[in-house]
């Protein structure tokens, strides 16, 4: 059996020396991971946008497109580990605007920048080992379910052939310079810190505002679409389990259960003592997106042999504290 993720695998101990970078520290789920690495004794240096974060709250310029700068602050820190989680996002209900400009975009946040960390951990710190956040879309519309590590990946959204192309540079960088390069193929994952585009922010907002009385419906795209979710808080838990593993491999991160969205809202508007049913409309139009036949739907098996993780916060739970905290945020 593998030794449980919240035990010997990353106890401590054995972390009380260790470095992290965490690029994109300021996300959702930057934010949930250096949280939990600081717990158990790392020094996190958190990477943003602008530079790095520093203690104080000024920022060291950094740009991850600048190849020289990149390979001296690698240089000077020698990580013991990257998490490489920076995320251009763009939901389904949003307009894509012009397509090249995007792919741009992705490209350099999803690729680029990982490249040149790669670059400089091959060139300065060959031992530092490096998890890529990758996403559940680079399987776009897939022709099974549930889907893992060896179901074919055919993107067809700019995220998921951005996020696809970082994942191809783990692979070539595990297998041409011996890098310990893991990407965790990441499916739905909330929290109160998800920004408010996102659908289950979206609901949770407003079953708060319509218990209050300031909303009186929610318009949704649909009702009937399902997703796998989980929280994000257990997702950083398995990211330096991976790392922690003997060799590089990369892992399908879900819950392997589907819950449409209908549940999600049931349970959204029943946390405040309200029947979605009095409050949710539907407009097909809001999404833009081509619906998928078959949906997202993960198998985490391969995670859960290798590193002994386990969810720990079910759907129910998931809901319910995800309005729990909206309210109290707005009280």
């Amino acid at each position: 059996m593998p030794p449980a993720v919240n035990d010997a695998t990353i106890s401590p101990s054995r972390a009380e020396t260790r470095t992290a970078v965490v690029v994109g520290a300021l996300g959702q789920d930057g934010t949930l991971l250096s949280r939990y690495l600081r717990s158990k004794g790392y020094r996190v240096v958190a990477v943003t946008r602008q530079g790095v974060l520093k203690s104080d709250g000024s920022v060291d310029t950094l740009d991850l497109l600048n190849m020289s700068g990149v390979e001296a602050f690698i240089a000077a820190i020698l990580p013991d580990e990257i998490y490489f989680l920076a995320a251009h996002h763009h939901s389904s209900d949003q307009d894509a605007g012009d397509l090249g400009t995007l792919l741009q975009q992705s490209h350099e946040t999803h690729g680029l920048r990982f490249l040149s960390l790669l670059q400089a951990c091959a060139k300065r710190s060959p031992e530092t080992r490096l998890f890529y956040a990758s996403s559940a879309l680079v399987f776009g519309h897939p022709e099974s379910r549930p889907q893992d590590e060896a179901t074919p990946m055919r993107p067809a959204c700019a995220y998921g052939v951005t996020k696809l192309f970082g994942m191809g540079l783990c692979e070539i960088f595990r297998r041409d310079h011996g890098l310990f390069c893991s990407a965790g193929i990441l499916f739905n994952h909330e929290s109160p810190l998800r920004q408010q585009q996102f659908v289950s922010r979206k609901i949770s907002k407003a079953v708060i505002a319509i218990k209050r009385g300031i909303q009186t419906e929610l318009v949704l795209g649909s009702l009937d679409t399902e997703i796998d979710w989980s929280a994000a808080e257990d997702f950083v838990r398995a990211m330096p389990a991976v790392l922690a593993l003997d060799a590089p491999r990369d892992f399908v991160f879900a819950s392997g259960k589907l819950h449409s969205l209908r549940e999600f809202c049931a349970i959204a508007f029943s946390t405040v003592g309200l029947d979605f049913r009095n409050h949710v409309k539907v407009a097909e139009a809001l999404v833009v997106r081509k619906p998928r036949t078959i949906p997202l739907h993960g198998n985490p098996a391969r995670l859960m042999q290798a590193t002994g993780w386990r969810p720990e916060i079910n759907f129910e739970q998931l809901v319910s504290g995800l309005v729990q905290a909206e309210m109290d945020r707005t009280r």
